[in-house]
């Protein structure tokens, strides 16, 4: 009894694990431009935020990512306070992204396809961790 629970717990991992592939942020290109607002390191600790969400997305493969601009970021705060009410952010960060989607298209995406222009919105209070607030097209 002990070996077919054994078996069928192994049977079960190994089809948990093998089929969920996760997004691939391995091999992202980073476009940082320029910044007077934040540093590399700022824009990597919003990066990381972005590659953990995106690591969700079974069989995408994350391609690129450019920060927007100081402009778009300055013009951003009042929209990320909104969309989280009350949170008090003082720094937004906005970027935009490239992927591929998977060959089956999921979900959410055409089959086998480049995406370009998916934008992400990320907020904090001075100097404290990112929040993800808001991706996609719009």
């Amino acid at each position: 009894m002990k070996k077919v629970i054994i078996i069928i717990l192994f049977i079960f991992f190994v089809f948990l694990f093998g089929c969920f592939n996760g997004g691939d942020v391995n091999s992202v290109s980073i476009d940082y431009g320029k910044s007077e607002i934040y540093s590399q390191q700022d824009m990597d600790s919003a990066i990381e935020v972005i590659k953990k969400e995106f690591a969700t997305w079974d069989g995408c493969d994350l391609n690129e990512i450019s920060y927007l601009g100081d402009d778009i970021a300055k013009d951003s705060i009042d929209y990320c306070n909104q969309l989280k009410q009350d949170a008090g952010f003082d720094e937004c960060i906005v970027f935009e992204s490239s992927f591929h989607s998977p060959k089956n298209g999921g979900d959410a995406w055409e089959p086998d396809e480049e995406n370009t222009g998916f934008s992400w919105y990320l907020a904090r209070k001075e100097n404290g961790a990112w929040t993800l607030l808001t991706w996609g097209y719009g």
